[in-house]
C-alpha cells in the first residue's frame, strides 16, 4: 500500500494530537507528520514529498497562507494541496484567503468525517494508484484483435496499464493498432470481468522465437485509455482487496 503523507502544522501539541487521531480513525492509508511551527514545516517540505498539508490560519511565525506559499515554492511540493482550517466563516475572511490562492478551507470545529472527506477530495487515493503496479496471480487478459481474441497471462497491472504475456498468433502490424481488451480476475476476486477496455500498446518484447524466426511469445504493456466510471469502479474494487490482503500479509 502507498501511504499518503499528511503534514499537520499547529502551535498546539493538543490540536496536533487531535487531528492525528482524526486521521488514523478515518483513514488507513495515511502517515501523519507533525510540525509545531511554520518554519519547521517549511524545512520538512524542502526535504521530502508531502501529499497534503493541514494547518491553522494563524501560526506563531507565519499565517497559513504564507506557509502555503513557502511550501509550494519548494520544487518537490509545488503542487501539494494545503488545507487551512479557521474558526472565522465570514465571507470577507474567506475571500481574503482566496485572494492569497487558498482554495481548500475547513471551518473549525469540524468532525473527523469532514476531515476525511476533505483529505480525499484534495488527494484522491485512486490517483496514486495510476502508477502503482499489482501482481494478481490467475488474472487473464483477453485481447480483442480484428480477426480473433487472444488470451494472455497478466504479469502485473495498474489502474492505467496492463503488462501481460501471450503467444503471438496475430500479425505484428495488428499489435501497433489501437484495440480492446477484457480483464478477468480469479475466483478469489469473484471472477470479476471488465469488458472491452480501450487500450493502446506502449511496448513489446519478444521472449521466444518460432522456427521460422518469427516472434512466438511476447510481453506487451497496454495503456488503458478512457476507462468508464463503471470499469474504473470494478478495477478499484479488486485493487482495494489486493491492498487489504497485502497489508495483512505484511503484518504477519
Amino acid at each position: 500500500m502507498i501511504y499518503r503523507k499528511v503534514l499537520i502544522v499547529h502551535d498546539s501539541k493538543v490540536i496536533r494530537n487531535l487531528l492525528k487521531g482524526y486521521l488514523l480513525a478515518e483513514l488507513d492509508d495515511v502517515q501523519p507528520m507533525e510540525a509545531g511551527s511554520g518554519k519547521e514545516a517549511e524545512e520538512l517540505a524542502k526535504k521530502q514529498k508531502i501529499d497534503v498539508v493541514l494547518c491553522g490560519i494563524y501560526l506563531r511565525d507565519y499565517d497559513g497562507h504564507e506557509l502555503r506559499t513557502k511550501i509550494r515554492s519548494t520544487p518537490v511540493n509545488a503542487e501539494t494541496p494545503v488545507i487551512i482550517f479557521t474558526s472565522t466563516s465570514s465571507d470577507q475572511h474567506i475571500d481574503e484567503l482566496k485572494a492569497h490562492g487558498v482554495i481548500h478551507t475547513l471551518l473549525a470545529p469540524f468532525s473527523s468525517s469532514e476531515l476525511r472527506e476533505m483529505i480525499n477530495r484534495v488527494c484522491d487515493p485512486r490517483k496514486s494508484r495510476k502508477m502503482q503496479r499489482y501482481s494478481i496471480p490467475g488474472t487473464k487478459a483477453v485481447i480483442h484483435f480484428d480477426r480473433e481474441n487472444v488470451e494472455a497471462d497478466v504479469i502485473n497491472l495498474s489502474i492505467k496499464s496492463v503488462f501481460c504475456e501471450f503467444k503471438l498468433t496475430s500479425t505484428s502490424s495488428e499489435l501497433l493498432e489501437s484495440t480492446y481488451l477484457s480483464l478477468r480476475f480469479p475466483e478469489e476476486y469473484k471472477n470479476i470481468l471488465i469488458k472491452d477496455i480501450f487500450c493502446k500498446m506502449l511496448s513489446i518484447r519478444t521472449m521466444s522465437w518460432a522456427a521460422d524466426n518469427a516472434p512466438h511469445t511476447v510481453r506487451v504493456v497496454w495503456l488503458l485509455e478512457g476507462l468508464s466510471q463503471g470499469q474504473e469502479t470494478l478495477c478499484s474494487q479488486v485493487l482495494d482487496k489486493v491492498e487489504i490482503k497485502n497489508k495483512k500479509l505484511a503484518e504477519l
